[in-house]
């Protein structure tokens, strides 16, 4: 799925996107992470490109086991590329494009594993890193 907003940009300031996970256990819905990463940074005249993973492991309160879960994420010219994978089954992927970063408006996707745990997942570009939010009460 592509996602787009117009937008006007200013490429001298990096352009950010942060990120939360949350998983579904008995108590509810429980945080299972999050973070801040660069996409775009062409104040030095280059294009950021860099990957990462993240994997849900931890028995999370609620007694629930843990879920066999991947997120895998790159930046590339284009935008931030997210794919979540579990037992190498692609269970979504997404494509945030440097217009629909800036925007500012927060996507949200929830996932079902093989083993019927839910996770939810929010992402939103911002040219500062906000690690102090949650994108799911926004």
């Amino acid at each position: 799925m592509l996602l787009s907003a117009a937008c006007g940009s200013d490429d001298d300031e990096p352009l950010f996107v942060t990120m939360q996970e949350r998983s579904l256990t008995a108590d509810g819905w429980q945080d299972a992470g999050g973070g801040c990463m660069v996409v775009f940074d062409e104040s030095d005249g280059s294009a950021e490109s860099s990957s990462g993973s993240a994997g849900s492991g931890a028995i999370i309160d609620g007694g629930l086991p843990p879920s066999p879960l991947s997120v895998f994420r790159s930046t590339t010219a284009q935008g931030l590329r997210v794919v979540v994978t579990s037992d190498a089954q692609a269970l979504a992927i997404k494509i945030f494009t440097r217009e629909f970063l800036e925007s500012g408006e927060i996507d949200r996707f929830e996932v079902t594993t093989p083993d019927g745990v839910r996770h939810q997942f929010a992402h939103r570009g911002s040219h500062e890193c906000e690690t102090d939010i949650d994108l799911f009460d926004e």
